[in-house]
């Protein structure tokens, strides 16, 4: 958790654990809510991004309104939440005016019963490796 401490919830996101190879050049990107408290539940969790022309894109090829739906984490627990897949060697060029050739910065959101807000801003860089990265939390 790059020696922050941890109060109840945390977004993390590390590329060398985060953004998994699935076949075919596709790679999936995640990030991981977690329940640093050892006594107590977090319910009623919804985690949500902003609205971007990137993340519309995303959304509208998943078919989804929340990148978590509301659940519970108990306890010393973590969920791992599934933000997108790429093909790894997505050609710039043929996609410069494609939302996916472009540059896309977007926060992340979580919320639920027992935690404060908590956010996290990532920058989307499609000709950089790793494509994406975690700006803050």
């Amino acid at each position: 958790m790059h020696g922050q401490r941890c109060a109840v919830g945390f977004i993390i996101y590390k590329p060398q654990v985060h953004a998994s190879v699935r076949h075919r050049n596709m790679r999936d990107y995640h990030i991981e809510l977690r329940n640093c408290a050892t006594d107590q539940t977090i319910s009623d969790v919804i985690v949500t991004w902003d609205e971007t022309p990137f993340t519309r894109f995303i959304d509208k090829t998943f078919s989804r309104d929340w990148l978590l739906s509301p659940t519970s984490i108990g306890p010393s627990s973590s969920a791992s939440i599934f933000l997108f897949s790429l093909k790894d060697d997505l050609r710039i060029v043929e996609n410069k005016n494609d939302v996916l050739g472009r540059a896309s910065t977007f926060t992340v959101r979580a919320s639920g019963k027992g935690i404060d807000d908590l956010t996290a801003r990532f920058r989307y860089e499609p000709d950089k490796v790793p494509k994406l990265r975690m700006l803050w939390r």
